[in-house]
């Protein structure tokens, strides 16, 4: 703990932990990190493994509202005030009674964003230090774990720092995709008659269509490819050099019994960063999907393309009232902005709209030309 203090006490603001000497400020986050620990695990389904008796107090397997403690765990661990230094924390898990716990159980990957952000940020660097890594492995294997790798290498301050980093996703060819997006957003800032930032303004403020209203003028939904998150949203209008299979790419959006409660902790954390707000990147991402997704149709149509990732059919038809209070008023983000420009750039192609009149005028003229011949090989 001794050559990792000085980068740990960085972590905090300044002045906040100099009061503290040096055995005092490693003590603290010995006895908060390892307890923080047993609590990640306990979540994460180890609760046997930590060695407490049944009726422990706190992690006894007989206690009657263990759901609600966990609850209230969770809530505790992602409170802004309540982070612990990751660097800290991994350390920690280092030692072999953490060792033993986690070679002891078969741990699952999670399927919800809570249990999710601490399976990547703490459980797995843990197991990949103590297990090489298979020399075989599937393309999704590998894709996962070069999120895992990207995600150690943006070396996170906390768990939080992790979790924002976990919804946002990796940056893909920053300046090249920042150009050529400025050059494609004047083209069409100059179709919408942008004149003055004013104008420029409303598109922000400019409420999307949602999904449903979306695919009704032809507008697909894919999945983005795993791995990437809200900076991958994407629109493209091509396909085959055909301008007429215009696809909305999102990122897997999971959602369970603690959405909410980890979306509030994210907001909370962007807005005690105190940065600008084009930087709240998690709060325009909620505004983004909240105005994609209004009602349980908007969710369920999400949910059949794979976007929307549920524990159960109530959690997806909750996720618009969730969306509706997490969404702040307002929210600035270039790349979304790009987005919602060419979302509203778009139009039919001419040929499209007449296309079910096209297709019913051949089934007629098929079934004439069918019922014409037919007496004609009967005689």
């Amino acid at each position: 703990m001794r050559k990792i203090e000085k980068e740990a006490r960085a972590t905090y603001d300044d002045g906040e932990v100099d009061h503290l000497s040096g055995p005092e400020f490693r003590w603290m986050m010995i006895k908060d990190g390892c307890l923080f620990l047993q609590l990640v695990l306990c979540v994460l389904g180890g609760a046997q493994q930590l060695g407490y008796p049944p009726g422990h107090i706190l992690f006894g397997q007989k206690k009657n509202n263990k759901y609600k403690d966990i609850k209230e765990w969770i809530e505790a661990m992602f409170f802004v005030g309540n982070q612990i230094p990751l660097i800290v924390l991994k350390e920690l898990m280092k030692q072999s009674y953490f060792r033993n716990v986690i070679e002891k159980w078969k741990w699952e990957e999670p399927s919800d964003l809570c249990r999710t952000a601490l399976y990547q940020l703490l459980l797995l660097p843990a197991q990949e230090t103590h297990h090489s890594r298979p020399l075989q492995q599937s393309l999704s294997e590998k894709v996962f774990a070069s999120r895992v790798n990207w995600l150690q290498q943006q070396q996170p301050s906390d768990l939080l720092h992790g979790l924002q980093l976990l919804i946002l996703g990796p940056i893909c060819d920053e300046e090249k995709e920042e150009e050529e997006e400025e050059e494609e957003e004047k083209d069409l800032e100059g179709q919408h008659e942008l004149s003055n930032l004013q104008d420029a303004a409303n598109i922000d403020d400019k409420t999307s269509s949602s999904a449903t209203e979306l695919r009704k003028v032809g507008i697909h939904f894919r999945t983005l490819r795993r791995g990437y998150g809200s900076r991958g949203i994407s629109f493209t209008n091509s396909m085959w050099r055909c301008k007429a299979y215009p696809i909305l790419y999102l990122p897997p959006f999971l959602v369970g019994d603690d959405t909410e409660l980890m979306f509030q902790c994210l907001r909370h954390y962007e807005i005690s960063q105190k940065l600008d707000k084009s930087k709240h990147e998690v709060s325009s991402y909620l505004l983004f999907m909240s105005e994609l997704i209004r009602t349980p149709d908007d969710a369920k149509l999400f949910g059949s393309k794979g976007i929307i990732q549920a524990n159960s059919l109530k959690h997806k038809l909750k996720l618009p009232g969730i969306l509706r209070r997490l969404a702040p008023e307002e929210s600035y983000n270039q790349n979304l902005r790009h987005v919602k420009l060419q979302i509203s750039d778009y139009s039919q192609p001419l040929w499209t709209k007449y296309w079910q009149i096209i297709s019913f005028a051949f089934a007629v003229t098929v079934l004439q030309t069918v019922y014409t011949i037919l007496p004609y090989y009967k005689s």
